[in-house]
Protein backbone atom coordinates (compact mmCIF):
# COMPACT_ATOMS: atom_id res chain seq x y z
CA UNK A 1 0.00 0.00 0.00
CA UNK A 2 0.96 3.62 -0.84
CA UNK A 3 2.78 5.51 2.14
CA UNK A 4 -0.08 8.40 1.66
CA UNK A 5 -2.75 5.50 1.50
CA UNK A 6 -1.58 3.82 4.50
CA UNK A 7 -1.43 7.17 6.73
CA UNK A 8 -4.90 7.94 5.69
CA UNK A 9 -5.85 4.25 6.93
CA UNK A 10 -4.01 4.88 10.04
CA UNK A 11 -5.81 8.54 10.74
CA UNK A 12 -9.23 6.36 9.69
CA UNK A 13 -8.11 3.57 12.54
CA UNK A 14 -7.28 6.45 15.30
CA UNK A 15 -10.69 8.38 14.15
CA UNK A 16 -12.81 5.23 14.62
CA UNK A 17 -10.90 4.15 17.93
CA UNK A 18 -12.23 7.43 19.40
CA UNK A 19 -15.84 6.98 18.23
CA UNK A 20 -15.90 3.42 20.13
CA UNK A 21 -14.14 5.09 23.63
CA UNK A 22 -16.64 7.91 23.59
CA UNK A 23 -20.47 6.67 21.88
CA UNK A 24 -21.50 10.46 21.76
CA UNK A 25 -18.67 11.64 19.01
CA UNK A 26 -19.92 11.86 15.90
CA UNK A 27 -18.69 10.63 12.84
CA UNK A 28 -18.36 14.23 11.09
CA UNK A 29 -16.60 15.41 14.39
CA UNK A 30 -14.05 12.67 14.99
CA UNK A 31 -13.09 12.90 11.04
CA UNK A 32 -12.19 16.82 11.65
CA UNK A 33 -11.05 15.64 14.78
CA UNK A 34 -8.00 13.02 13.17
CA UNK A 35 -8.43 14.33 9.67
CA UNK A 36 -9.94 11.26 7.76
CA UNK A 37 -11.97 11.01 5.17
CA UNK A 38 -15.56 11.24 6.69
CA UNK A 39 -17.21 8.26 3.45
CA UNK A 40 -14.16 6.56 4.30
CA UNK A 41 -14.58 6.20 8.02
CA UNK A 42 -18.08 5.43 7.74
CA UNK A 43 -17.83 2.94 5.62
CA UNK A 44 -15.22 1.33 7.76
CA UNK A 45 -17.66 1.38 10.57
CA UNK A 46 -19.96 -0.45 8.17
CA UNK A 47 -17.66 -3.03 8.30
CA UNK A 48 -16.19 -2.24 4.37
CA UNK A 49 -12.49 -3.01 4.52
CA UNK A 50 -9.77 -1.25 2.72
CA UNK A 51 -9.64 -1.80 -0.54
CA UNK A 52 -5.92 -3.45 -0.57
CA UNK A 53 -6.99 -5.94 1.82
CA UNK A 54 -9.77 -6.86 -0.72
CA UNK A 55 -7.72 -7.35 -2.75
CA UNK A 56 -8.34 -4.35 -5.03
CA UNK A 57 -9.51 -3.95 -8.83
CA UNK A 58 -5.74 -4.95 -10.16
CA UNK A 59 -5.65 -7.84 -8.16
CA UNK A 60 -7.88 -9.48 -11.24
CA UNK A 61 -4.89 -12.18 -11.68
CA UNK A 62 -2.98 -14.09 -9.50
CA UNK A 63 0.23 -14.33 -8.78
CA UNK A 64 0.91 -17.64 -10.99
CA UNK A 65 -1.00 -15.32 -13.77
CA UNK A 66 0.74 -12.19 -13.14
CA UNK A 67 4.13 -14.42 -13.89
CA UNK A 68 2.16 -16.28 -17.07
CA UNK A 69 1.41 -12.43 -18.64
CA UNK A 70 5.14 -11.55 -17.86
CA UNK A 71 6.01 -14.80 -20.40
CA UNK A 72 3.40 -13.70 -22.66
CA UNK A 73 4.82 -10.35 -22.96
CA UNK A 74 8.22 -11.83 -23.14
CA UNK A 75 7.19 -14.13 -26.32
CA UNK A 76 5.84 -11.20 -28.25
CA UNK A 77 9.42 -9.66 -27.70
CA UNK A 78 11.17 -12.83 -28.82
CA UNK A 79 8.68 -12.43 -31.81
CA UNK A 80 9.94 -9.22 -32.45
CA UNK A 81 6.62 -7.60 -32.25
CA UNK A 82 6.65 -6.15 -28.67
CA UNK A 83 3.74 -5.70 -26.93
CA UNK A 84 1.34 -2.90 -26.90
CA UNK A 85 -1.20 -1.82 -24.19
CA UNK A 86 -3.57 -3.38 -26.28
CA UNK A 87 -1.80 -6.48 -26.47
CA UNK A 88 -1.28 -6.78 -22.65
CA UNK A 89 -5.37 -5.74 -22.17
CA UNK A 90 -6.15 -8.27 -24.53
CA UNK A 91 -3.90 -10.88 -22.96
CA UNK A 92 -5.08 -10.45 -19.56
CA UNK A 93 -8.62 -10.33 -20.02
CA UNK A 94 -8.21 -14.18 -21.73
CA UNK A 95 -6.86 -15.01 -18.51
CA UNK A 96 -9.59 -13.56 -16.46
CA UNK A 97 -11.78 -16.04 -19.06
CA UNK A 98 -10.12 -19.15 -18.66
CA UNK A 99 -10.07 -18.57 -14.96
CA UNK A 100 -13.77 -17.44 -14.07
CA UNK A 101 -15.14 -19.17 -17.39
CA UNK A 102 -17.23 -15.65 -17.65
CA UNK A 103 -18.02 -15.29 -21.46
CA UNK A 104 -18.27 -11.39 -20.66
CA UNK A 105 -14.86 -11.00 -18.57
CA UNK A 106 -12.36 -8.89 -19.11
CA UNK A 107 -9.89 -5.55 -17.89
CA UNK A 108 -10.10 -2.67 -19.00
CA UNK A 109 -7.62 0.36 -20.31
CA UNK A 110 -7.38 1.48 -17.14
CA UNK A 111 -6.36 -1.97 -15.58
CA UNK A 112 -3.54 -2.50 -17.66
CA UNK A 113 -2.23 0.82 -17.02
CA UNK A 114 -1.63 0.78 -13.34
CA UNK A 115 -1.11 -3.06 -13.83
CA UNK A 116 1.85 -2.08 -15.62
CA UNK A 117 2.83 0.70 -13.42
CA UNK A 118 3.31 -2.19 -10.76
CA UNK A 119 5.69 -4.11 -13.18
CA UNK A 120 8.38 -1.11 -13.57
CA UNK A 121 10.68 -3.39 -12.41
CA UNK A 122 11.17 -5.04 -15.02
CA UNK A 123 9.18 -3.45 -17.78
CA UNK A 124 9.61 -0.43 -19.69
CA UNK A 125 8.21 1.49 -22.35
CA UNK A 126 10.06 2.42 -25.55
CA UNK A 127 9.09 3.56 -28.82
CA UNK A 128 9.77 1.60 -32.21
CA UNK A 129 12.49 3.01 -35.12
CA UNK A 130 12.58 2.44 -38.34
CA UNK A 131 16.19 1.08 -39.51
CA UNK A 132 17.37 2.13 -42.93
CA UNK A 133 18.61 -0.10 -45.20
CA UNK A 134 21.89 1.63 -45.28
CA UNK A 135 21.76 1.93 -41.81
CA UNK A 136 20.73 -2.25 -41.67
CA UNK A 137 24.01 -2.86 -43.75
CA UNK A 138 26.32 -0.90 -41.41
CA UNK A 139 25.38 -2.58 -38.52
CA UNK A 140 24.40 -6.24 -39.76
CA UNK A 141 27.72 -7.94 -37.96
CA UNK A 142 26.32 -6.16 -34.62
CA UNK A 143 23.22 -7.09 -35.21
CA UNK A 144 23.85 -11.38 -36.26
CA UNK A 145 25.84 -11.21 -33.26
CA UNK A 146 23.62 -9.60 -31.03
CA UNK A 147 20.75 -12.60 -32.24
CA UNK A 148 22.77 -15.03 -31.56
CA UNK A 149 23.67 -13.86 -27.78
CA UNK A 150 19.85 -13.69 -27.32
CA UNK A 151 19.27 -16.88 -29.07
CA UNK A 152 21.68 -18.46 -26.98
CA UNK A 153 19.90 -16.62 -23.32
CA UNK A 154 16.61 -18.03 -24.88
CA UNK A 155 17.61 -21.55 -25.07
CA UNK A 156 18.83 -21.26 -21.45
CA UNK A 157 16.04 -19.85 -20.27
CA UNK A 158 13.49 -22.22 -21.59
CA UNK A 159 16.15 -25.00 -21.45
CA UNK A 160 15.12 -25.98 -25.37
CA UNK A 161 17.02 -28.80 -26.71
CA UNK A 162 18.87 -28.30 -29.91
CA UNK A 163 16.84 -31.50 -31.20
CA UNK A 164 13.46 -29.06 -30.41
CA UNK A 165 14.93 -26.20 -32.63
CA UNK A 166 13.17 -25.34 -35.80
CA UNK A 167 13.04 -22.84 -38.62
CA UNK A 168 10.70 -22.47 -41.15
CA UNK A 169 10.33 -20.54 -44.63
CA UNK A 170 8.13 -19.56 -47.38
CA UNK A 171 8.95 -20.01 -51.14
CA UNK A 172 7.24 -19.53 -54.25
CA UNK A 173 7.17 -20.76 -57.49
CA UNK A 174 5.76 -20.00 -60.80
CA UNK A 175 3.87 -22.19 -62.71
CA UNK A 176 4.02 -21.77 -66.50
CA UNK A 177 7.69 -19.80 -66.97
CA UNK A 178 8.89 -21.61 -69.99
CA UNK A 179 12.58 -22.09 -70.39
CA UNK A 180 14.78 -21.60 -73.39
CA UNK A 181 15.41 -25.06 -75.49
CA UNK A 182 18.28 -25.30 -78.05
CA UNK A 183 16.97 -24.75 -81.40
CA UNK A 184 19.26 -24.86 -85.47
CA UNK A 185 18.41 -21.27 -87.41
CA UNK A 186 20.28 -20.13 -90.49
CA UNK A 187 23.22 -17.75 -90.36
CA UNK A 188 21.78 -14.88 -90.37
CA UNK A 189 19.02 -15.75 -87.45
CA UNK A 190 19.94 -13.63 -84.30
CA UNK A 191 17.10 -14.66 -81.92
CA UNK A 192 14.04 -16.70 -81.73
CA UNK A 193 11.46 -16.06 -79.29
CA UNK A 194 9.30 -18.54 -77.74
CA UNK A 195 5.66 -17.97 -76.24
CA UNK A 196 5.86 -17.21 -72.76
CA UNK A 197 2.04 -18.06 -71.19
CA UNK A 198 0.59 -15.35 -69.56
CA UNK A 199 -1.35 -17.03 -66.85
CA UNK A 200 0.98 -18.28 -64.72
CA UNK A 201 0.45 -18.78 -61.60
CA UNK A 202 1.93 -18.81 -58.29
CA UNK A 203 2.67 -21.59 -55.51
CA UNK A 204 3.84 -21.06 -52.13
CA UNK A 205 5.77 -23.78 -50.25
CA UNK A 206 6.43 -23.68 -46.42
CA UNK A 207 8.74 -25.82 -45.50
CA UNK A 208 10.39 -26.34 -42.22
CA UNK A 209 14.09 -27.88 -41.10
CA UNK A 210 14.87 -29.36 -37.64
CA UNK A 211 18.15 -29.32 -36.11
CA UNK A 212 17.38 -32.79 -34.97
CA UNK A 213 16.36 -34.39 -38.93
CA UNK A 214 12.74 -34.73 -37.90
CA UNK A 215 10.67 -34.15 -41.28
CA UNK A 216 8.46 -31.96 -41.28
CA UNK A 217 6.13 -32.19 -44.63
CA UNK A 218 5.74 -29.22 -46.45
CA UNK A 219 2.55 -27.10 -46.92
CA UNK A 220 1.82 -25.88 -50.40
CA UNK A 221 -0.07 -23.22 -51.12
CA UNK A 222 -2.04 -22.69 -54.52
CA UNK A 223 -4.44 -20.10 -55.65
CA UNK A 224 -7.81 -20.49 -56.18
CA UNK A 225 -11.12 -21.02 -54.55
CA UNK A 226 -11.14 -24.42 -54.37
CA UNK A 227 -9.05 -27.34 -55.38
CA UNK A 228 -10.35 -30.23 -57.69
CA UNK A 229 -9.01 -33.71 -56.52
CA UNK A 230 -8.98 -35.25 -59.97
CA UNK A 231 -6.14 -32.76 -60.78
CA UNK A 232 -3.74 -33.99 -57.94
CA UNK A 233 -2.41 -37.08 -59.62
CA UNK A 234 0.92 -36.96 -58.20
CA UNK A 235 3.00 -39.34 -56.13
CA UNK A 236 3.46 -36.82 -53.43
CA UNK A 237 3.69 -37.30 -49.67
CA UNK A 238 0.17 -37.91 -48.12
CA UNK A 239 1.40 -35.77 -45.40
CA UNK A 240 1.94 -32.44 -46.94
CA UNK A 241 -0.58 -29.96 -46.16
CA UNK A 242 -2.24 -28.61 -49.62
CA UNK A 243 -3.99 -25.50 -48.86
CA UNK A 244 -5.40 -22.13 -50.58
CA UNK A 245 -5.78 -18.76 -51.03
CA UNK A 246 -6.96 -15.95 -53.23
CA UNK A 247 -3.01 -14.70 -54.15
CA UNK A 248 -1.40 -17.75 -53.44
CA UNK A 249 0.26 -16.63 -50.54
CA UNK A 250 0.17 -17.22 -47.31
CA UNK A 251 -2.10 -15.27 -44.47
CA UNK A 252 -2.65 -15.96 -40.90
CA UNK A 253 -5.49 -17.81 -41.21
CA UNK A 254 -2.71 -20.10 -43.00
CA UNK A 255 -0.18 -19.57 -40.50
CA UNK A 256 -2.31 -20.87 -37.99
CA UNK A 257 -3.04 -24.02 -39.78
CA UNK A 258 0.96 -24.22 -40.56
CA UNK A 259 1.53 -24.18 -36.66
CA UNK A 260 -0.66 -26.87 -36.17
CA UNK A 261 1.01 -29.10 -38.64
CA UNK A 262 3.94 -28.43 -37.30
CA UNK A 263 3.19 -29.14 -33.68
CA UNK A 264 1.88 -32.57 -35.42
CA UNK A 265 4.62 -33.96 -37.19
CA UNK A 266 7.70 -32.13 -34.87
CA UNK A 267 6.42 -32.71 -31.54
CA UNK A 268 8.62 -31.87 -28.61
CA UNK A 269 11.56 -34.58 -27.98
CA UNK A 270 9.82 -35.14 -24.37
CA UNK A 271 6.80 -33.91 -22.69
CA UNK A 272 6.87 -30.64 -21.55
CA UNK A 273 9.51 -29.37 -23.11
CA UNK A 274 10.26 -25.90 -25.14
CA UNK A 275 10.43 -25.76 -28.32
CA UNK A 276 11.47 -22.56 -30.68
CA UNK A 277 10.58 -22.07 -34.15
CA UNK A 278 12.83 -19.58 -36.13
CA UNK A 279 10.99 -17.57 -38.65
CA UNK A 280 11.33 -14.12 -40.95
CA UNK A 281 9.10 -11.93 -39.03
CA UNK A 282 6.53 -11.29 -41.62
CA UNK A 283 3.25 -10.29 -40.01
CA UNK A 284 1.45 -13.05 -41.71
CA UNK A 285 2.92 -15.36 -38.78
CA UNK A 286 1.62 -13.41 -35.94
CA UNK A 287 -2.08 -13.51 -35.67
CA UNK A 288 -3.40 -14.19 -32.18
CA UNK A 289 -4.52 -17.28 -32.87
CA UNK A 290 -1.38 -18.28 -34.21
CA UNK A 291 0.95 -16.90 -30.94
CA UNK A 292 -1.79 -18.19 -28.39
CA UNK A 293 -1.46 -21.95 -30.01
CA UNK A 294 2.24 -21.18 -29.67
CA UNK A 295 2.10 -20.05 -25.85
CA UNK A 296 -0.50 -23.21 -24.78
CA UNK A 297 1.95 -25.61 -26.50
CA UNK A 298 4.87 -24.28 -25.78
CA UNK A 299 6.63 -23.19 -28.62
CA UNK A 300 8.50 -19.93 -28.53
CA UNK A 301 8.64 -18.31 -32.00
CA UNK A 302 11.47 -16.39 -32.61
CA UNK A 303 12.39 -13.93 -34.96
CA UNK A 304 15.41 -13.51 -37.55
CA UNK A 305 17.14 -9.89 -37.59
CA UNK A 306 15.46 -8.06 -40.53
CA UNK A 307 16.62 -8.50 -44.09
CA UNK A 308 19.14 -11.21 -42.93
CA UNK A 309 16.97 -14.58 -43.72
CA UNK A 310 19.31 -14.70 -46.93
CA UNK A 311 22.27 -15.54 -44.70
CA UNK A 312 21.14 -16.94 -41.67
Amino acid sequence: MPPKSRDIEERIARASAAMDEDPRLKGTKAASQFGAPYDRLMARRRGRPASHTRGGTNKKLSEPEDEALKEYILMLQYSGHGANIKAIREAAGRLVFWTTGDPDSSVSIRWTKRWMTRQAEWLKSIREKPLSTKRLAAHIVEDVQGHFREFDRVLKRYRVRMCDVSNFDESGFQIGVVTGDRVYVSLDCEVIYNADPSNRELVTAVATINYGGRKVPPMIIFKGAYHLRGHFKNQLDGNILFARSATGFSNRHLAFCYIKHFDRFCPPSSPGQYRILIFDGHDSHLSRDFLDYCWENRIRPYKLPAHTTHLL
